[in-house]
């Protein structure tokens, strides 16, 4: 898990729960959630991509893409609330931290194995001059 200030843009690969379980990446070095919080803000965001295969073969809903769900408390909270479900190609703009707005894009997603979602997180117009190239909306 990244562990991440919305102040600090990250760019990375997300990979699905299932390709720990099966070992095609190594527990620890790779991402399978991230964490987003402030010191200005009570919540907790948590960006997962939900690769459909494995324990989530049968998922019915949002396989196959970057989830973003929020916790009320900065504590450790196994309640969440699901927010939004994104494709390759979307943004997710929420406002944050009184400063601005989060940005949440996804620049795209590999289906195969182990499977991954390249995004893209930032506060602010604080990208560190990492957009994608298509039009995201």
């Amino acid at each position: 898990m990244i562990c991440l200030a919305a102040e600090h843009p990250h760019k990375g690969d997300l990979y699905g729960i299932n390709a720990v379980n099966d070992k095609s990446i190594q527990n620890g070095n790779a991402d399978v959630d991230i964490r987003i919080s402030s010191s200005n803000v009570d919540e907790v965001l948590y960006v997962t991509y939900l690769r459909k295969t494995g324990p989530n073969r049968d998922v019915s809903k949002y396989g196959n893409s970057v989830l973003v769900h929020r916790t009320e408390s900065k504590t450790f909270d196994m309640n969440s609330e699901f927010i939004i479900s994104l494709q390759s190609g979307k943004r997710y703009k929420r406002d944050w931290d009184g400063e601005g707005k989060l940005t949440i894009e996804v620049f795209s997603i590999d289906i195969g194995s182990p499977g991954k979602a390249n995004v893209l997180i930032y506060s602010g117009d604080n990208d560190g001059g990492m957009k994608c190239d298509t039009n995201l909306i």
